[in-house]
């Protein structure tokens, strides 16, 4: 903290990053825009007028869950989700992914079990309506998707399971389903595990435009790296992945080659594809500046209402 260092400021006000007041329990913001209420439907944002950067140009937003909208039409901006289907006018499509996650610690599903829960979950994820993902990006979605080993067994114990609340009704049918085959679950919030070894995580991600650099960095810095990879996988991946990159010759080329290791982590039962997942955020006619950053995601300080 005694050095002049830019780079701190920096990375205070990243968007990953959160300002927490000591005598809150809520993050309250750190960049453009503030944290002015927080609740389980509805909160919203002010614009920070002590923000050294370049600052919001809408005073005040508010969000509200799909099922908690106001009477009055106030939304600008609303939310869809929807299968994969192309982009309209004053529309943006975004492909994610839902995954499972096998966590890595001392107690750990064995690899036998992790196989048997993929293999089950992916049954259960083609006969449902919704598109199964074979890989977590779309661009790779005609490599299949195929499990090698045979050696399965139902899980010996209560498996972990750990989601956010607003995951758990798309999750709940498929844990339904593994409970019929005899997996006894033992559910989690995120937030609430902090004494819980933590089996397995079901999570959602999305990209944006830069497909290379997002893959690159969901593969190192993503969650499936940090909590299921022990430290030899850990070390297998890096060297692999910087083979791959030695041996392209662009971000192309290299883009179609990380899937060769994205399917390693699939054949070591690491993490497992679900579904894939589409939204389209539509907005009305008087607001500009929608669209979306690397993240695939829309900043507040772009936008403007006319």
């Amino acid at each position: 903290m005694r050095q002049s260092d830019p780079v701190l400021l920096h990375l205070l006000a990243d968007s990953h990053s959160a300002i927490f007041d000591y005598q809150a329990s809520k993050p309250i913001g750190c960049g453009a825009y503030r944290v002015e209420s927080l609740e389980k439907q509805y909160w919203s944002l002010v614009r920070n007028n002590h923000y050294f950067g370049f600052g919001g140009h809408i005073e005040r937003v508010e969000f509200w869950c799909s099922d908690a909208q106001p009477q009055t039409p106030m939304h600008v901006a609303e939310l869809l989700y929807c299968e994969s289907q192309p982009a309209q006018p004053q529309k943006v499509d975004r492909s994610g992914c839902t995954v499972l996650q096998f966590h890595h610690h001392a107690n750990a599903l064995s690899a036998q079990e992790r196989a048997w829960l993929i293999h089950h979950s992916r049954r259960f994820t083609l006969d449902s309506p919704k598109r199964a993902a074979n890989s977590v990006m779309d661009c790779h979605q005609d490599k299949g998707f195929h499990l090698f080993n045979h050696d399965m067994k139902l899980p010996a114990r209560p498996v972990v399971i750990e989601a956010i609340d607003s995951h758990m009704r798309e999750l709940q049918p498929l844990l339904d389903a593994l409970s019929q085959k005899g997996v006894i679950w033992q559910v989690c919030l995120q937030g609430q595990s902090q004494d819980v070894a933590v089996d397995v995580s079901y999570d959602c991600y999305v990209f944006g435009d830069d497909l290379t650099f997002q893959y690159y960095e969901w593969l190192l810095c993503g969650n499936v790296f940090s909590l299921c990879l022990p430290e030899r996988g850990k070390q297998s991946l890096l060297t692999f992945i910087d083979m791959l990159m030695q041996e392209s010759n662009n971000s192309q080329e290299f883009l179609h080659k990380l899937y060769r290791a994205e399917d390693w982590l699939i054949q070591n039962y690491y993490y497992c594809p679900l579904w894939r997942n589409h939204f389209t955020v539509t907005r009305a006619g008087n607001l500009y500046g929608t669209e979306t950053n690397n993240m695939g995601v829309m900043s507040l300080v772009n936008m403007w209402l006319e």
